[in-house]
C-alpha cells in the first residue's frame, strides 16, 4: 500500500502472511516467518536531499538443529539514511541499519550450528547514472 500525504513525502507499508501446511510433517514448516511487515517513508527535503526511513518486523521462526530446533525470536529493525542528489545522474547516500539493536539472530544454519546475528551498522553509497 502507498500513501502520498503531502506532495513531498511518500509513506509504503506492506505486510505478508505465511502458512504452510506440509505433508508428512515436516519441521522445516516452521522454518520460514509466518508474519513480516514492513513501513517505509520517503521525505524530499530542500537542498536536493531525501530523508528515508524503514521500519521492519519480522516473526519468529523455529529452526531444526541436530535432534531438536533453534527459535529464534521475533524483532523489530529500523534503518534510516540521507540521501543527496546534486545532479540527474549523481546520488550519494548515507544510511544507518539496525538502529534499535547492536545485533539480533536472523538465520540459523540447517548444517551448521552457527548462528548469524546482524549487527548494527553504517552504510555508504555513491551512485552516478550514465
Amino acid at each position: 500500500m502507498q500513501w502520498k500525504p503531502i506532495e513531498d513525502w511518500r509513506l509504503i507499508a506492506s505486510y505478508s502472511w505465511l502458512q504452510m501446511h506440509l505433508s508428512p510433517e515436516n519441521t522445516l514448516q516452521k522454518a520460514s516467518p509466518e508474519h513480516q511487515l514492513s513501513l517505509r517513508s520517503y521525505v524530499t527535503l530542500p537542498w536536493k536531499l531525501e530523508f528515508n526511513t524503514a521500519a521492519y518486523f519480522v516473526d519468529h521462526v523455529e529452526v531444526p538443529a541436530g535432534n531438536g530446533t533453534v527459535v529464534i525470536p521475533s524483532y523489530v529493525r529500523v534503518d534510516a539514511g540521507l540521501v543527496w542528489h546534486p545532479n540527474k545522474s549523481l546520488e550519494v547516500g548515507l544510511w544507518g541499519q539496525n538502529l534499535l539493536d547492536n545485533r539480533h539472530p536472523e538465520f540459523f544454519g540447517y548444517y551448521s550450528p552457527i548462528q548469524t546475528e546482524i549487527s548494527r551498522g553504517v552504510l555508504g553509497k555513491i551512485t552516478w547514472r550514465y
